[in-house]
């Protein structure tokens, strides 16, 4: 029996110390510090959290694989509400602990400093779905895996496999998608200070002409009210498709790849152009750059030159990693927070890529669960089957030890 109790034994610790990582991996992928969870000096510190393409599939793969297929769906909501709800649970405490107790008050049960989200884009796995598929995928999105919590703020950015490239998308997906999850596209919005801006980005190289000159004409007014206001307010620009990048000076994984029809529509694109970087920097000069759309992400300087002054600003932008099973479930976060200086206060932005595991990791996790539960099932059976086979053999011994002596006082 030594050899199974010692397996059962050191299973179980196996899976204690998977749960422990589970738990807490958000500090042992450094997400965050421990001392970010104690009070911090400064007055303002807020982080932002951003999740990108996530793909989620629907009837299609069940229709195509089967049960198989069922089972995959199933198994990826289990890993990205896992993610989800882990995440949340940690940024609502570094929230607290670094934010003015007069931030953390609540209005008709609502925080005034909220947890803010970002979906970089791709929420779905195609934008080819009819209403009622698209409801299917909408209702387990958000009341399955990422749920609307009250004191949680979410923001969904279009991507291509939800609205389509410039020359499939039409005013009817757009609709479609921002009544579902009820975020404007093309907007701005203040968050601790910070503006966090969203043009959309999958029209800005080529498509229907009117979302196309929507698009730009919002992005200038944007940086033609900062300049006339002097704005000192830093801006975090959000984009589904990645800027530019020369493939000479970085290390990200894709390269530049665009696809035109005759009439200029993109049909497909890895990053905007480099004219449309250059102008998207030289309009807005963001602080931050945050997007989606590429799955292995990669971190980027770009440079631009302010053509007044000469002067060249160097400008860092983050490519988030998929949230996918396939790519180790990443999360970003953007934490930032004002520090005095002598011209009166400092930003300082910090981002963060934070992975949780692999897919192929948790189902062998599971795959251990349940062979672990179904070896203690057997151990109990067996333990089960030994009590009754001692009692049953002690009973009948009893009786015949008793039937033995009557008949011995019989004889006498």
């Amino acid at each position: 029996h030594h050899p199974m109790r010692n397996l059962t034994l050191c299973t179980l610790f196996v899976i204690f110390l998977f749960l422990t990582y589970a738990l807490l991996f958000p500090f042992f992928r450094g997400c965050y510090s421990p001392l970010s969870m104690l009070h911090s000096n400064s007055s303002k510190q807020h982080s932002v959290l951003f999740f990108s393409t996530i793909q989620q599939e629907g009837i299609t793969k069940i229709l195509h694989q089967g049960r198989y297929g069922q089972l995959q769906n199933s198994l990826n909501d289990f890993f990205y509400k896992f993610i989800y709800e882990n995440q949340l649970f940690w940024a609502r405490k570094y929230q607290q602990n670094n934010s003015p107790a007069s931030d953390q008050e609540e209005t008709d049960g609502t925080p005034h400093n909220p947890v803010h989200t970002v979906f970089l884009g791709d929420q779905f796995s195609s934008e080819h779905l009819f209403d009622d598929q698209f409801r299917d995928q909408l209702n387990r999105f958000e009341q399955r895996v990422f749920r609307r919590h009250s004191g949680v703020d979410q923001i969904h950015v279009a991507g291509n496999n939800d609205v389509g490239y410039g020359y499939s998308v039409t005013p009817y997906r757009l609709d479609r998608f921002v009544t579902a999850f009820n975020t404007p596209q093309n907007h701005i919005k203040e968050i601790g200070g910070v503006d966090f801006m969203w043009p959309l980005s999958i029209s800005l190289d080529g498509s229907d002409l009117k979302l196309m000159r929507e698009t730009w004409k919002f992005i200038e007014e944007v940086a033609q009210k900062r300049h006339s206001t002097k704005s000192q307010r830093p801006l975090v620009l959000i984009l589904h498709i990645p800027l530019f990048k020369n493939e000479k000076t970085h290390s990200c994984r894709s390269s530049f790849r665009i696809r035109k029809a005759d009439d200029g529509m993109v049909q497909m694109q890895s990053q905007l152009t480099m004219l449309t970087t250059k102008k998207l920097l030289s309009l807005l000069r963001p602080n931050v750059v945050i997007s989606g759309h590429d799955h292995g992400g990669c971190n980027v300087i770009h440079e631009w030159t302010d053509e007044d002054s000469g002067e060249v600003h160097r400008v860092p932008e983050y490519v988030q990693r998929s949230m996918q099973g396939d790519y180790g479930g990443h999360t970003g976060i953007l934490s930032f927070e004002t520090q005095p200086s002598v011209d009166g206060q400092d930003w300082n932005f910090t981002y963060v890529s934070c992975g949780f595991t692999y897919m192929q990791v948790v189902v062998v996790f599971l795959v251990i669960i349940i062979a672990e539960v179904l070896l203690i099932g057997v151990l109990f059976i067996r333990v089960a089957i030994n009590l009754v086979w001692r009692f049953t053999t002690g009973f009948f011994q009893l009786l015949w030890k008793a039937f033995q002596d009557k008949r011995k006082t019989k004889v006498e």
